[in-house]
């Protein structure tokens, strides 16, 4: 017809146009869904439900940690369906040395059920744990823990330099139980004696709440 020949494959500039128009909204689309936590294809079982609501209003209520704020189990970005831990925190001024200021507050978690699984003094080697910034190699170390309602373990970790440091967390629900450790004898440690004689370290520096663990 004519001897023209048809192009098959081959599309025209407009439709060319259209084409690499879509296609770059749809990179966008799928960009915006990752920034906002809608990875195609990981599995969210672990959005926060009412185990985890009332986990973080457990830590926003003790009144040991009297926590300047808290934040219930929220997914971690970049990650193949991983959750973080429901976080509470707060900052408090010394109340004497280290050492006493160490003992007043372990004296205080201890009346509503906390008590110590681990500690390190300020220059003892920092242990590899799967929690990122887990303390700086000066700090006077504590970590603490207690029994919730449903059975779970909420830790709290309490970290000294020039100020007291305190972090408690709540494993999101998704999160396999763990054992109960051991309490330690915090006296036992160098750092809480005047003649500074003792152990580095006690217990073991095992995370409790974390999705990694």
């Amino acid at each position: 017809m004519g001897g023209g020949r048809t192009m098959i494959g081959v599309p025209s500039p407009a439709t060319s146009g259209r084409g690499a128009r879509l296609g770059a909204a749809v990179t966008m689309v799928v960009a915006a869904l990752a920034l906002a936590g809608c990875t195609l294809g990981v599995s969210r079982d672990g959005e926060p439900t009412r185990v985890d609501f009332e986990r973080a209003e457990a830590l926003r209520t003790d009144p040991w940690l009297a926590a300047a704020g808290v934040e219930t189990t929220r997914y971690t970005y970049g990650t193949n369906g991983q959750y973080e831990p429901g976080t509470a925190g707060t900052l408090r001024p010394m109340t004497g040395t280290p050492a006493e200021t160490m003992a007043a507050e372990v004296a205080a978690a201890a009346e509503v059920g906390w008590w110590p699984y681990y500690g390190r003094c300020p220059g003892a080697p920092v242990p590899r744990l799967q929690t990122a910034d887990y303390y700086s190699g000066t700090d006077f170390v504590v970590v603490l823990v207690r029994e919730l309602e449903d059975g779970s373990l909420a830790q709290a970790e309490l970290s000294i330099s020039d100020h007291l440091k305190v972090v408690a967390t709540v494993a999101n629900h998704m999160v396999s139980p763990v054992e109960m450790p051991e309490e330690v004898d915090l006296s036992q440690l160098a750092c809480t004696n005047e003649a500074g004689q003792g152990l580095p370290t006690v217990g073991t520096p095992t995370n409790l709440t974390d999705w990694w663990s």
